[in-house]
This record gives structure tokens, sequence and C-alpha cells, in this order.
């Protein structure tokens, strides 16, 4: 059994996986999608609300990327953390926004930080077979 316990973490990397598939499914990385997340931003009265529209948007593409492969994956572990940390302290919980509202930023947060704090597993490319 302890022969498994390095490839548990694949099964995180693969909710990324699907992460970023209805991502991509649902054209989030558009450049519409980036100008209505950068006027969700300039509400919260966030400051270059465009410019970190676009870098928080492909900041979150190329990280789960990463962290599907397993490249760099403490790296873009911990992107990943900042990027959802910031959006549950800075918009769902100010909102006042139930469990229900916040998992979308709560579940990549979680994972993020387990992949962080305890590697990604294999396989990857950082860690082998």
């Amino acid at each position: 059994m302890k022969k498994l316990v390095p490839y548990a973490p694949l099964l995180l990397r693969f909710i990324f996986a699907l992460y970023l598939y209805t991502a991509l499914k649902l054209k989030a990385y558009e450049l519409s999608a980036v100008e209505s997340f950068s006027k969700n931003l300039a509400d919260l009265k966030f400051p270059l609300p465009y410019a970190f529209a676009f870098a928080g948007t492909w900041m979150a593409l190329i990280a789960y990327a990463l962290l599907i492969i397993g490249w760099k994956a403490k790296w873009a572990a911990a992107a990943v953390a900042i990027y959802f940390g910031v959006a549950l302290f800075v918009y769902h919980i100010p909102n006042g926004h139930g469990a229900s509202k916040m998992m979308p930023a709560l579940g990549p947060l979680v994972i993020a930080l387990f992949i962080l704090f305890n590697g990604v597993g294999k396989p990857s490319v950082d860690e082998g077979l």
C-alpha cells in the first residue's frame, strides 16, 4: 500500500484538469471574459482592474497546465493559492457568500495548498514515474 502513496496527488491534479477543461469550454480565457472580470474588479475598487484580470486569468490557465503535468508544481500551486486566496478575501467573504458560492474558489485553494506543502506526486515531470 505504501507504494501507492506517491500517486495519491494524481487525483487532485485530475481535478485541476477538470477545472481547466470547464474554463476552456466556457471560454473563460477569451478577451470578453477578461473584460467582464475586469469590470467586476473595478466594481470592487481593485487597482488596475484590466491588468489584474488579464494577468490573473492567464496565470490560472498556465498554473493549471503546470499542475496537471507536474512541472514546477510548487510554484504553480503557490500562484493558484494566492489567486484564489485573494478571491476569497476580497470578493466572497466580504459579500457574505456561503460555502456553496465560495466552493469555486475554496476548492482550488485547498488543493493548491495541499500540493504546495506535500508535492505533486507521481507520475509527474518534477518527480518522475
